[in-house]
């Protein structure tokens, strides 16, 4: 089924609102301890969003479990970009998802796709792939393209987990919240006992900043566990890692990383899956 287009604009908000964090990230001189503040602001929006919701009781087991892999993710991300570029660690952590997600979601939630949403699926992970495999000068580049993926099959599996969780919770606002302070306490302890000698510092040049990006990513993933609750989860992945196509923008735009013909052909495969996903 297409997207109803309010879901699919929403959608795609979320996708930008993530490429801008992911670049904060990158670009910090401290990633650990820019990641951790990042959260903090995502869980300040968290504790909003949960204070306006019930705690999901009923989701719980869901919400446990996703708060933990989450908490893994952020690590394994930090690690990811510690040793690959932005336009090469983001499209394959991100673009090892859709597909996996899309195969994976018929058993598991009961979801059937439609020859529209599964040739767009198709055709968005394979742009995404097509930038993700590009030439790399990085000489860690192997060992990124290998964290990457541990990060991708991290992503599928919250975003599995959330699938399920949403749709058992009472309301998607409690859901939301509580895991958003939920997994931001592991990765802000760490970087707080691990980086007591930057933090003043760090704060004072990046802090707000950080913060602001923070509340971006807390509220960017409300709208994708919102459109969870509302259509098929497959379409709503797929449809939301157009943001590897912001991100290789922004990797050439704003930290000079190179924007050849593969990279707008690319470009170009994952908006004719947009197409293709929101049109039939």
């Amino acid at each position: 089924m297409s997207l109803p287009l309010g879901v699919a604009a929403a959608v795609l908000l979320a996708a930008l609102l993530h490429a801008s964090w992911n670049a904060l990230v990158k670009t910090s001189g401290d990633r650990m301890l820019a990641q951790a503040i990042i959260m903090l602001g995502a869980g300040t929006f968290g504790l909003l969003m949960a204070s306006q919701g019930t705690f999901p009781w009923e989701a719980w087991p869901w919400l446990l479990t996703s708060m933990l892999v989450h908490s893994v993710y952020l690590f394994a991300l930090v690690h990811s970009y510690s040793l690959g570029d932005l336009s090469q660690v983001y499209p394959i952590a991100r673009g090892s998802a859709p597909l996996l997600i899309a195969l994976l979601a018929i058993p598991l939630l009961g979801e059937h796709l439609s020859w529209a949403d599964g040739a767009g699926v198709a055709l968005i992970s394979a742009g995404i792939f097509i930038l993700a495999t590009g030439p790399h000068e990085h000489p860690e580049s192997r060992r990124a393209v290998a964290w990457s993926l541990i990060t991708g099959l991290l992503i599928v599996t919250y975003s599995l987990l959330d699938g399920i969780g949403v749709r058992a919770a009472p309301d998607v606002l409690g859901y939301v919240g509580w895991l958003q302070v939920g997994e931001t306490l592991p990765i802000l302890i760490y970087a707080l006992v691990t980086r007591r000698g930057s933090l003043g510092p760090a704060l004072r040049r990046n802090g707000p900043t950080w913060f602001i990006g923070g509340l971006m990513a807390g509220f960017g993933y409300t709208i994708i566990l919102w459109a969870y609750s509302q259509v098929d989860v497959a379409p709503v992945a797929a449809l939301r890692e157009t943001s590897v196509v912001m991100a290789a923008l922004i990797g050439a735009f704003r930290l000079g990383e190179p924007l050849g013909t593969r990279r707008i052909f690319a470009s170009l495969v994952v908006v004719a899956g947009v197409a293709v996903l929101n049109l039939f």
